[in-house]
């Protein structure tokens, strides 16, 4: 997976546009290498400096960007000194709405933390803000109060040593013992936080099922022979009440079908269409209503055999489901 700062300096580019080229890109890269890449996204913000025709928003490129399989997160490391002013209470709270909007996309989020801005060494005049105990504990504050799925800290921070995160002779160890804090108590709740991909082998309990090395994209394993009345079980955690549109990777022979229980509740039922070849995979799809809350997710069984890769939840309910 690699990071990259997203704008376009095309003219009259759509948000679905945009946000389906990286599965081109990613497409293309398979059919070139045999390797397939993901993406974490550097969203640039709107209504900054940056010299774009295009700039992705949660609210209009989010739904589109959603439903493309190689955009793996959202990891915003440039929005820290991006909208360009010192006040740090407001660049807090700025912060904060800009991560809540790409949250409530349903993209997994990787919220990124930084010691402060500060480039006056290599450009005249900039604004500079942080290396306060306020500013990280306000950062730390943020880290524990929005649901994100991961953290990163960002050295991409105006080329001065002592914002770099490691001790120095100029400003201690003050940013090192924070990083290292922030890092040791993150904890993401159960073992699947939604939205999110679950590899079918990464199970909790199961019954009836082998694993095997899986001929697709990414290699790894796969769950084969899930039959009538086998089952995986899968713990997960849902942040809210939602809508999430769900793909799995199968493969099989004959038509196959099967479930998905929720705390013992039926919430879908699916069919598997036959491939040709148990290494031979496709993608399918559908919309499951999931309660908020850690749950234990079944996926059972009805007709088979059918080999299962992974499966992948994307938030659907917020911006409606487009295809």
């Amino acid at each position: 997976m690699c990071i990259i700062q997203v704008a376009s300096n095309q003219k009259d580019v759509t948000d679905q546009q945009f946000a389906e080229g990286f599965d081109r890109v990613a497409d293309r890269i398979h059919q070139h290498t045999g390797v397939r890449v993901g993406f974490a996204l550097d969203g640039m913000p709107p209504g900054t400096y940056l010299w774009a025709g295009f700039i992705p928003s949660a609210e209009n490129t989010g739904p589109w960007l959603a439903q493309q399989s190689s955009v793996a997160a959202i990891q915003c490391y440039f929005s820290g000194h991006s909208i360009g002013v010192n006040d740090e209470d407001a660049i807090i709270r700025w912060k904060e709405q800009f991560a809540s909007k790409w949250i409530n996309t349903g993209i997994p989020f990787i919220q990124d933390i930084s010691p402060g801005y500060d480039a006056r060494i290599v450009f005249p005049g900039p604004h500079i803000f942080g290396n306060t105990a306020t500013w990280r504990d306000a950062q730390s504050a943020l880290v524990r109060k929005l649901k994100c799925q991961g953290v990163t800290f960002s050295a991409w921070n105006g080329y001065t040593e002592g914002y770099a995160g490691v001790p120095t002779t100029e400003y201690g160890d003050d940013a090192y013992r924070w990083a290292q804090d922030v890092f040791g108590s993150f904890t993401v709740d159960g073992r699947h936080p939604l939205p999110g991909r679950i590899e079918a082998e990464d199970y909790d309990q199961m019954s009836g099922v082998e694993k095997g090395i899986a001929e697709d994209d990414g290699e790894g394993f796969y769950i084969g022979w899930l039959d009538s009345g086998d089952w995986l079980d899968y713990k997960i955690v849902v942040p809210s009440d939602d809508t999430y549109r769900l793909r799995m990777r199968t493969a099989a022979i004959s038509f196959g079908s099967g479930q998905v229980w929720v705390t013992g509740t039926t919430v879908a039922s699916f069919s598997i269409p036959p491939t040709g070849g148990w290494q031979n995979w496709q993608t399918i799809a559908g919309q499951i209503d999931l309660p908020a809350g850690k749950r234990l997710l079944r996926l059972y069984g009805d007709k088979g055999p059918w080999n299962l890769n992974w499966m992948e939840f994307k938030s659907a309910g917020r911006f409606g489901q487009r295809e």
